[in-house]
């Protein structure tokens, strides 16, 4: 499939937040435009983890491009008459501001975009470890995580057939959940067929933590999307003391009001062991832990 080819008008926090929300399956960033000289001699930028090119505006005309995203929030219409004078009315229908779903650009969840900023922390801090997701379903975030961490061993722990009874009975016992979701219409075909580097694979399929026994790997980075407040209790404590310093962990609905027991299990763990998190501000409230 050929990328759609995008450059970023704004080199600062802006700038970087829509590299990362763009998908990168769909989208190319080609480069950046900015106007100040410093950046377009430098190209330090984005925090240094940036190697695109950075464009004078009046640099795009030797470009290729099919839109330009405007990512400053303040002088967005000074920004697009500034390209109006160079290049005419017509660059108006390629010119798209920071704004979801406008002109059919499709932006990641903040969560995706959180993956890959992480995931370039990783390697420019030389982190090692393998990645792992517990409770995949049906593969749509673990997709990234092989993607964006293309050469390391990516575990996937999930029973592949909905929450295991135990789970259920667990949460029966301590009247946290009253949920309908089953999460049963999955497999590992289906998982397996997002995957871009399907090599990097290993399904571990059944019951967390069993599934784990006798595996020796160290982690840089992690997925808990486990939803009940049992398995992601012992998620927590399986892979935070297998954390590589420097790595994530990032566990799914904790500030949503579905499935109130991931929060029970966080907070317990956390404040157990002394942990700080980071609440984020994506779909479902997911939060961030840390080494």
């Amino acid at each position: 499939m050929k990328k759609i080819k995008v450059l970023i008008f704004g080199c600062n926090g802006y700038g970087k937040k829509v590299k990362y929300l763009l998908d990168d399956e769909k989208y190319e960033v080609i480069g950046f435009i900015d106007n100040f000289e410093d950046i377009q001699s430098t190209g330090v930028y984005l925090g240094g983890t940036s190697k695109e090119k950075v464009f004078a505006p009046s640099e795009i005309k030797q470009v290729s491009f099919d839109y330009i995203v405007i990512a400053i929030n303040r002088y967005e219409n000074s920004m697009k008459m500034q390209l109006v004078q160079l290049y005419g009315k017509e660059i108006l229908s390629k010119i798209v501001t920071f704004e979801p779903y406008e002109k059919d650009i499709f932006w990641l969840e903040e969560r995706h975009a959180m993956l890959r900023n992480c995931a370039d922390e990783i390697y420019s801090n030389s982190v090692q470890g393998n990645v792992a997701e517990l409770g995949v379903y049906k593969g749509d975030f673990a997709k990234y995580i092989n993607r964006y961490f293309k050469d390391r061993k990516l575990y996937l722990f999930d029973t592949f057939q909905g929450f295991d009874k135990k789970d259920k009975e667990t949460v029966i016992e301590l009247g946290i959940e009253k949920q309908k979701f089953t999460f049963d219409d999955t497999s590992i075909n289906l998982v397996l067929d997002k995957m871009t580097y399907k090599e990097n694979i290993i399904v571990k399929k059944g019951y967390f933590p069993d599934t784990a026994t006798n595996l020796e790997d160290r982690f840089c980075f992690v997925s808990i999307d486990a939803d009940l407040y049992n398995p992601i209790l012992k998620g927590l404590e399986y892979f935070y003391p297998r954390l590589e310093q420097g790595g994530y962990i990032f566990v799914h609905d904790f500030g949503g009001y579905s499935f109130t027991g991931c929060k029970k299990a966080v907070l317990e763990y956390c404040n157990k062991n002394k942990i700080s998190y980071v609440p984020l501000m994506d779909n479902c409230l997911s939060v961030v832990i840390t080494k």
